[in-house]
């Protein structure tokens, strides 16, 4: 099975493509902590990342979202994905 997570920004391409593929699409939460650090959540963890391939959509467009990001993939190392492929629409330069 092939598992699809975006950033909230590209939460509405991620919808469509897992439709039209049939990919599984977790419900994530990226929240902050009080201290502004990032607090991710990915439900169902178990069953759509681990020994899966995942696909995941960036938004590097700020310095903020860029942590959340970071701390977004790092979470999807952690649970043993068998393959990450991670798609930038939109990288500033």
């Amino acid at each position: 099975m092939t598992t699809i997570i975006a950033h909230p920004h590209f939460e509405g391409m991620a919808s469509i493509i897992a439709q039209k593929n049939g990919f599984a699409q977790p419900k994530v939460s990226f929240d902050t902590f009080e201290d502004g650090w990032p607090n991710i959540f990915i439900e169902g963890v178990k069953e759509t990342i681990e020994h899966q391939e995942v696909t995941y959509i960036g938004d590097f467009s700020t310095p903020k979202d860029f942590f959340q990001n970071f701390a977004a993939i790092r979470g999807i190392i952690d649970y043993y994905a068998n393959k990450v492929r991670i798609i930038l629409p939109y990288f500033p330069v």
